[in-house]
């Protein structure tokens, strides 16, 4: 069975970006999607985190955070930012990306799922072109059975 990644910043947690991110990213709050990980890690499922990082110390707070926030995830990848997280990861095509970003979800070997955290999406490369997304307005219960349905799915094929 391949491995269920989500991204950090706008998937896991609400996204915010300025000079004083590495001060900020304890304050982030998380985003539905921390529920969703946690349900399929409990549920059984390989759940990672694969998020891109500028600085050792960005890598730490957000290691921190997850700590504290989805203690149940621990396979935590921090690729340094611009890496092509496909590449980085040796991603399969069973394994499945959440990213809010469409450019790691076009580089990805394996299954892409955008996550429409309200702030993205503003060019719709990723829908118009068809790709699977998920919401920030959706039940995280929803989510959660939709992302087993596509791994079972993409197990069986």
């Amino acid at each position: 069975m391949g491995k269920i990644y989500f991204d950090f910043d706008g998937v896991l947690a609400s996204y915010y970006w300025g000079e004083d991110y590495e001060q900020r990213v304890s304050a982030l709050k998380p985003e539905p999607m921390v529920q969703v990980a946690r349900a399929l890690a409990k549920a059984g499922y390989s759940v990672g985190v694969c998020s891109a990082v500028a600085t050792a110390s960005e890598e730490r707070q957000k290691r921190l955070w997850l700590a504290k926030n989805l203690p149940e995830v621990t396979d935590l990848f921090f690729p340094a930012r611009g890496t092509n997280k496909s590449k980085f990861m040796r991603s399969h095509e069973d394994d499945i990306l959440v990213d809010d970003f469409s450019k790691n979800l076009h580089e990805w070997a394996g299954v892409g799922v955008k996550y429409l955290n309200g702030i993205n999406n503003t060019h719709g490369s990723w829908l118009r072109g068809g790709g699977l997304y998920l919401s920030r307005v959706m039940d995280p219960r929803f989510m959660a059975a939709g992302l087993a349905r596509l791994s079972k799915a993409i197990e069986s094929r």
